[in-house]
């Protein structure tokens, strides 16, 4: 099966990060640099229900982190994340989301560092 998102999808939703902006002002720094660790946690659970083979716990973790990236306008990662949750018919599908989504957080990370 194809890998559905699109790695070339922008990192952040610019119209949610101006909300966001607009709404938390000073402390918008502080509520995105939650994104990072989360981000790592939700794709360590990913990574680890891959290596036991627990299909729905991947889907779950993939699900939770979704909702959190789409919470801040991280499309891409929510794209990737959105892929594994749904679009996995089975754990070798969504083993194969995990380097795009690496990327995904990584690059995630670093707009973070320099937009906020």
């Amino acid at each position: 099966m194809a890998i559905e998102h699109n790695e070339t999808e922008p990192v952040f939703d610019d119209t949610t990060l101006s909300e966001l902006r607009k709404i938390l002002q000073d402390d918008l720094r502080e509520v995105m640099a939650s994104i990072p660790p989360e981000a790592a946690r939700a794709l360590n659970l990913i990574k680890a229900a891959v290596v036991a083979k627990d299909l729905d716990a991947a889907r779950a973790a993939a699900h939770s982190l979704t909702g959190m990236a789409l919470n801040f306008g991280a499309v891409r990662i929510a794209a990737i994340a959105r892929s594994i949750a749904i679009n996995s018919p089975d754990i070798g599908t969504a083993a194969r989301h995990i380097g795009p989504l690496e990327r995904a957080i990584g690059e995630t990370c670093a707009r973070i560092e320099l937009t906020v």
